[in-house]
């Protein structure tokens, strides 16, 4: 019973100012009729029952305006709280990026991850997975059908990336799979292989890098800004951060 009354209390308050304008244009429309047809029950000439119409055509004119005028403060208001909650989701999800990249970089000082850094990638990944979507990304090539199109899926990737790390440690181009760690990748990326995987942007290859983690990054965060990807046909090609391994690999200045 305390349930139900406190249900009704959030809906009247949810509504209350559409209840209350409503009422208003009842009370109103009460009014106007009730002072017309003093009028009209009597004998009056055409002048005054034109300037009453005249009178009731504005009347009716306002009440219109009036609900159009909270009608579009209503439609703003959903806009500005729709841009803010964009707005803050972009803010969390580029931070959470950075802490990702940033513990990524420092292991890469010394060129091997500790347990607390793959511990803390692995809730990176995590919590980055509630805030990332599933992006398609249209081939620029007309004849390409919708089976041919690819996807972004960050929350896929960064999973693997971070398992992948787990298994084979930090210089994914070093790896080589042979013998053991060959059937360990079959075991866990197999199905990367075949199927809906077959259509992941960045993750068509057998070890993914740190590069392809950076593409998505920036995939996740355009399209969650502008919407549109036409910007960053060099992302898409790849060779956005084709410099990134060199800047990882060289450590000289740290001698100097």
């Amino acid at each position: 019973m305390r349930s139900t009354n406190k249900r009704r209390r959030y809906a009247f308050g949810k509504y209350k100012g559409e209840v209350t304008l409503l009422a208003l244009v009842l009370l109103v429309g009460s009014g106007v009729f009730m002072f017309f047809k003093s009028f009209f029950d009597n004998d009056i000439s055409n002048l005054t029952t034109e300037i009453l119409a005249a009178l009731l055509g504005s009347i009716i004119t306002v009440i219109i305006t009036m609900l159009l005028i909270r009608q579009q403060g209503t439609v703003e208001q959903v806009q500005e709280t729709t841009a803010a909650s964009k707005t803050i989701v972009f803010q969390e999800k580029l931070k959470l990026f950075r802490e990702f990249i940033e513990v990524y970089t420092k292991s890469s000082l010394d060129g091997k991850l500790s347990r607390e850094e793959l511990e803390n990638l692995e809730v990176l990944a995590m919590t980055i997975s509630i805030l990332a979507r599933r992006i398609p990304i249209r081939s620029s090539e007309p004849t390409v059908d919708r089976e041919g199109e690819k996807f972004v899926d960050l929350s896929k990737g960064l999973g693997r990336f971070v398992l992948q790390l787990q298994l084979f440690g930090l210089d994914t181009k070093g790896v080589q799979l042979v013998g053991d760690k060959r059937q360990l990748h079959q075991e866990y990326f197999g199905e990367y292989q075949e199927g809906e995987y077959r259509h992941l942007a960045f993750q068509d290859k057998e070890l993914l890098s740190i590069e392809d983690i950076l593409a998505m990054m920036k995939t996740e965060l355009v399209m969650a800004q502008w919407d549109s990807l036409e910007m960053d046909d060099d992302l898409l090609e790849g060779t956005r951060y084709s410099e990134v391994r060199k800047l990882l690999t060289y450590r000289d200045y740290r001698d100097q």
